[in-house]
């Protein structure tokens, strides 16, 4: 019989910040919704919002309550996934989290060499680089940080 493990702190924070991200993108969802006049041209702080927990832009207005719903719901399986020291999650997010960084660096370095860019010059710039960030601690917990593997490996 495997001794129970209990789950690191790291991975309690990581787990309710991809609940919060689920919570935020719902939000924003009955936000749009409840303001028709707002879904064409939503403001700079959903946008900026969104892009951040997402990583995407918001999707055109009539797909909007199609794939707010399956990205929250992604974010809450991931969530309880790693609640539950299930190894997927941990696994599926090590993935995503860090090809998210590994191409936001390789745009940043195409983009200085080539002097390019597809970026706005402040908002999105800035949710890209907190996405990044985010992305990296995320990667470098669940990769790296001594004691967050074994639990997984126990399950």
């Amino acid at each position: 019989m495997i001794p129970h493990q209990e789950r690191p702190p790291a991975v309690t924070a990581i787990a309710v910040y991809e609940w919060s991200r689920a919570a935020i993108l719902l939000l924003v969802l009955i936000y749009l919704l409840m303001a028709p006049d707002q879904r064409l041209a939503p403001t700079t702080r959903v946008k900026f919002l969104t892009y951040v927990v997402a990583g995407h832009n918001l999707p055109p207005a009539p797909l909007v309550p199609i794939i707010l719903p399956v990205l929250a719901l992604y974010l809450v399986a991931i969530g309880a996934g790693l609640w539950m020291l299930k190894n997927w999650a941990r696994n599926l997010l090590i993935v995503t989290s860090g090809l998210t960084v590994v191409l936001w660096i390789r745009y940043f370095a195409l983009s200085a060499i080539l002097h390019y860019g597809i970026l706005q010059p402040h908002l999105q710039r800035d949710a890209v680089l907190i996405l990044v960030l985010l992305d990296s601690l995320v990667f470098c917990q669940l990769t790296f940080s001594p004691g967050v593997r074994e639990p997984f490996r126990q399950r």
